[in-house]
């Protein structure tokens, strides 16, 4: 009788210690949308959790803090998901859960590309909506994985769940809020220049573009220039009377009159603007007659650079009819080269703009 109960208490205890606890399971969907709220940078603590889950269920000797430079680190993150990917199968199998073996190979494939081609950012321009693209494949990804830890889950019989099952934590709210607001509106100013440009020819190289109702006209140079309608880069339609995009990110031109400054007035507001707006702003000035010898040319390039990359605007104003004109053309890019070789193209802009008239003058 006594061996019976002793025995019997055994098994108690060592079903009590096969136990393992392991995060309740939450929906995929809302998965998404953390990672869509945040970037994809809520991969980083996804990965850790993940981790500590599979470190509970003894699959394999895991550090959960290490994981949250999986994602940020492609090399790194190459052989830590083929490890996770491992651990997952064998849990998969203690639980008699059906295994998505070809799809490991498949995910780290798509995970490696995506991260090296956001490391071209370094060497060449990555338009923002080519950014946007990878980072909702990079939140499909992760989201994908998490509902294979979900069937893992589901299916076992010896995992106990910790937390509340499909909730949302305040702090995971009020990431909700702050961060689905920004996405959309940094994915709708990402694509916006995009679908403008669907229904917009592209200018070729030495392209002469005229405003013979203003009176002024310039050179385009170089290539992936192509107008889009006032308003789209400003705040409103009524703000300028010209605006182009350029072949990356924030690289664009703006043609502005000015009715209430005098020609001196819109330079001196320039230069204020530009301090007001970048670091440490090198500037020069060169002024010089127009092409038809009457009036005044003035051309101011700005440089600057910082943690983030290279800035530069290059501004040119002219004097037709005693109204004054101004071309601005702003450039951003992490790389140096391409920032050299589209700022070179917006000066060469800058200085061909001119006034013009019926007369050719």
């Amino acid at each position: 009788m006594n061996e019976s109960i002793a025995e019997s208490s055994m098994q108690e205890t060592d079903s009590e210690l096969s136990i393992k606890n392991v995060s309740s399971p939450r929906k995929s969907w809302m998965e998404f949308l953390l990672f869509f709220a945040t970037f994809s940078l809520y991969s980083s603590i996804w990965s850790v959790l993940r981790a500590k889950d599979l470190k509970n269920a003894k699959a394999g000797e895991f550090k959960p803090w290490l994981w949250f430079f999986a994602p940020l680190v492609w090399i790194a993150g190459m052989f830590a998901y083929r490890e996770l990917f491992n651990s997952v199968e064998q849990v998969e199998s203690d639980s008699v859960t059906q295994k998505w073996k070809i799809w490991g190979s498949v995910w780290i494939f798509i995970f490696v590309a995506v991260s090296l081609i956001f490391g071209l950012d370094r060497v060449t321009t990555i338009p923002m909506w080519v950014q946007i693209l990878l980072v909702l494949v990079n939140c499909c990804l992760f989201t994908l994985l998490h509902r294979r830890f979900n069937q893992w889950k589901l299916h076992a019989t010896d995992l106990e769940f910790t937390g509340r099952s499909n909730r949302y934590t305040w702090y995971e709210w009020l990431l909700l809020i702050i961060g689905i607001p920004f996405v959309l509106m940094v994915t709708y100013y990402g694509f916006k220049p995009v679908l403008h440009g669907l229904s917009s020819d592209r200018f070729v190289d030495q392209h002469v573009y005229r405003n013979a109702d203003m009176g002024y006209e310039f050179i385009v140079h170089g290539k992936g220039w192509f107008e889009v309608a006032s308003g789209t880069l400003t705040e409103s339609s009524d703000e300028s009377l010209f605006e182009m995009i350029g072949p990356g990110d924030d690289t664009y031109v703006i043609i502005y009159e000015y009715q209430n400054l005098s020609f001196d007035g819109a330079i001196s507001s320039r230069f204020d603007l530009v301090q007001e707006t970048y670091i440490s702003p090198e500037c020069t000035e060169r002024q010089m007659f127009t092409k038809n010898k009457v009036g005044r040319h003035s051309l101011i390039e700005c440089l600057d650079s910082d943690w983030s990359g290279e800035h530069s605007i290059s501004s040119a104003f002219i004097e037709v009819d005693d109204r004054v004109f101004e071309f601005v053309g702003e450039a951003y890019s992490t790389n140096k080269k391409v920032h050299r070789k589209v700022t070179s193209e917006i000066v060469e802009m800058a200085r061909s703009f001119q006034p013009y008239n019926a007369e050719g003058q």
